[in-house]
């Protein structure tokens, strides 16, 4: 009862707050709004052709208020890498999701429903546009699919459907629930696009996700013993699936958190990130293993100041992988064998904190979604050595607004750890003026901010800037980003250092004559 009242105190005051400082702001031009700021459009998925010719690209559509509830929409393009024509392929109050070009770049493939009662399936659209035509007739909705080297097979991850049985007994009124008791098991499917023929190939574990060798004879999936999101997070485990014998073999034994992963060109190795022991609470190392012999080598640098997400091959003999380093993502090459790594893409250089990165297989060209202060995420085209190039300006209205100022500041905690932050200045900023503080705190606390767009719905640091505020973004203690013995300060610490972090840095602002205490 007391936490409800002091909720409702709270909510009045930060309304009586938000309208009292209207002077600041009133004055300061076009300024940005909170519908500006709901309506805001996003690159949400993009995927390189293998020639590197075009780019296939989901944005993301908020839905309007009169919409019936739901996620936002994602409309379906294409962009050619060279002339940068756009060209929308499937749009409207549509969702599309796991775009997939075919081995031999006739189609791209995606995942959608069409119809009230529909559910989720595998749907293609010849390259240069025409009508979508659906591919499967899974019993369950899709979760996620890849196509087979052959073109002529897919494979996808759905949900065991229910029996028989269970549909009768559910029509005369049986569908109560054993909460997590009965969860079916996510299982890989393969389906023959000529013969129409599905047939599963997994059972008695969940697959989460999975990649395909090149050769198409070899599944790698991350794999748990139950469907249980807890069990997703902390003990998938890769494992080998034979297309032909069905035969199922573990190759990881990681010990705590899985990540992507990835064959070698080859087929003999893998390539995947993971955590570096099981009480950590992310993704944070790049590993490779040797299919054969299943021994893993830590290809990350010893005491790494950043955390691993993402990595795949350049050639047979070169990783690569992104990582978050502080407030700035990079691109980093190493050699498969172990050795120094060199840094091909830093956001810091190019203004751009890039999200995603994939690649066409000879490396030679990649689809890069990335923000920067001033632009929520854009699809940029990258030849690696030359500079990224832009292919779409998504919100055009927000290069005419005038917006608060974004700047990394560094303090030192109470034990004189120096700690990270973002800081939006108020929009109508006056220098030697104090203005009210905001600070927004990231959850997990497996994750951090980094220095692109950072204002959306739940966070409308730009809004709060319009208004006269300042807001601020830290990256605490137990953030990932600055390595795994920063991100394990939190460790059985919970709102420890934490947040002596956060409340050292409010009072940081205060003493540099930023903030109102």
């Amino acid at each position: 009862m007391k936490q409800n009242k002091f909720k409702q105190i709270f909510l009045v005051v930060l309304t009586v707050v938000l309208f009292c400082f209207s002077p600041l702001w009133a004055e300061a031009g076009d300024l940005i709004t909170a519908k500006e700021v709901l309506n805001i459009k996003t690159c949400s998925d993009a995927r390189i052709s293998p020639d590197g010719s075009k780019i296939a690209y989901t944005v993301s559509v908020p839905r309007e208020a009169n919409d019936k509830p739901g996620s936002a929409y994602r409309e379906l393009y294409v962009v050619g890498t060279k002339n940068g024509m756009i060209q929308p392929f499937i749009t409207g109050k549509i969702s599309i999701g796991n775009i997939r070009w075919s081995p031999g770049g006739a189609r791209i493939g995606f995942i959608t429903k069409r119809g009230e009662k529909a559910k989720s399936q595998v749907w293609a659209i010849a390259a240069d546009g025409g009508e979508a035509v659906r591919l499967t007739n899974s019993k369950s909705g899709i979760n996620s699919f890849e196509w087979h080297p052959k073109e002529s097979k897919i494979v996808y991850i759905a949900t065991e459907p229910k029996t028989k049985k269970e549909e009768a007994l559910k029509k005369k009124g049986y569908g109560f629930v054993f909460y997590e008791e009965n969860l079916k098991h996510k299982n890989l499917y393969l389906f023959d696009l000529k013969e129409k023929k599905t047939e599963q190939l997994t059972a008695g574990k969940t697959a989460w996700s999975f990649v395909l060798s090149s050769d198409g004879k070899t599944i790698a999936a991350g794999m748990t013993g139950q469907n249980l999101i807890d069990h997703s997070y902390m003990f998938k485990k890769i494992y080998l699936v034979d297309i032909k014998t069905k035969k199922l073999t573990r190759l990881t034994g990681n010990p705590g958190k899985l990540g992507r992963f990835a064959f070698s060109p080859d087929n003999t190795r893998m390539v995947y990130t993971a955590a570096l022991e099981r009480k950590d609470h992310a993704v944070s190392q790049v590993y490779v293993i040797d299919i054969a012999s299943k021994k893993a080598v830590n290809l990350t640098i010893p005491g790494f100041r950043g955390h691993v997400d993402r990595a795949g091959w350049k050639n047979r003999s070169t990783i690569y992988y992104r990582a978050g380093e502080g407030v700035w993502p990079t691109l980093s090459l190493v050699p498969a064998a172990g050795g120094k790594r060199r840094i091909i893409l830093h956001s810091q250089d190019t203004g751009i904190t890039f999200r995603t990165a994939v690649f066409t297989r000879n490396f030679k060209h990649g689809a890069v979604i990335g923000s920067s202060p001033r632009i929520p995420n854009d699809l940029f085209y990258w030849q690696p050595g030359r500079k990224l190039k832009r292919l779409t300006t998504l919100n055009p209205r927000l290069e005419k607004k005038k917006l608060g100022k974004q700047e990394i500041i560094s303090y030192k905690a109470r034990d004189g750890q120096e700690i990270e932050g973002l800081l939006i200045y108020p929009a109508a900023y006056r220098e030697g003026r104090r203005y009210p503080l905001v600070v927004t705190v990231h959850g997990g606390p497996e994750s951090h901010y980094s220095n692109g767009w950072l204002s959306s719905y739940s966070r409308p640091g730009q809004v709060l800037s319009a208004r006269g505020y300042f807001v601020f973004y830290p990256n605490y203690r137990a953030s990932t980003g600055y390595g795994v013995e920063f991100a394990l300060a939190g460790y059985e610490d919970a709102a420890g250092k934490e947040f002596d972090d956060i409340a050292d840095g409010i009072d940081y602002l205060i003493k540099k004559g930023f903030a109102d205490p």
